[in-house]
């Protein structure tokens, strides 16, 4: 030790707090998709590590560093297998005096392998005219190019008078 009776005790404790703290930070959320968890998991991990060594725990601290060094290099591969989603806000507009059925909207997605959470539903009316507002759910493996082939199919469908198709943000 370099200060006699100094302990770095009490400083290293506060670290997982810290850590977390900043972890928290780094963490996103973006509608349905979540970023920089494995970028926060990764400041905890080596925060750890620097504690392991700070404390002459070498051998936990050389486990780790390779747990760790394993799990970056195998991660990518994981995220690639696991089955991940697209999420769309959909607005449709439609023309005057049209009553939209909330299950031909769903039946519609049913026929495209897609899915929409019923609680994701809003309905409104306006001079005469209906609106939907709903959450698409797709599987991109499946859907490579799932807005561009929507905008495609709405703007066929009889009664729409306008639409927008956006990534989900909410």
């Amino acid at each position: 030790m370099f200060l006699k009776g100094f302990s770095a005790l009490p400083q290293t404790l506060l670290c997982p707090d810290t850590l977390g703290f900043i972890g928290a930070g780094l963490i996103v959320q973006d509608g349905g998709n979540v970023r920089g968890l494995t970028t926060a998991a990764s400041v905890w991990a080596c925060a750890v590590i620097g504690i392991l060594f700070g404390t002459t725990l070498y051998v936990p601290a050389v486990g780790l560093t390779g747990l760790l060094s394993l799990d970056m290099a195998t991660m990518p591969t994981v995220e690639r297998i696991l089955p991940a989603h697209t999420a769309l806000t959909v607005k449709v507009h439609f023309t005057a005096n049209y009553r939209p059925q909330e299950d031909t909207v769903s039946h519609f997605a049913l026929k495209r392998r897609l899915t929409i959470p019923p609680e994701s539903f809003l309905i409104s009316y306006e001079a005469g005219r209906c609106s939907l507002q709903f959450l698409i759910v797709a599987d991109p493996r499946r859907h490579a190019n799932v807005l561009a082939q929507l905008s495609t199919e709405f703007q066929n469908l009889p009664h729409v008078e306008s639409f927008s198709i956006a990534r989900s943000t909410t």
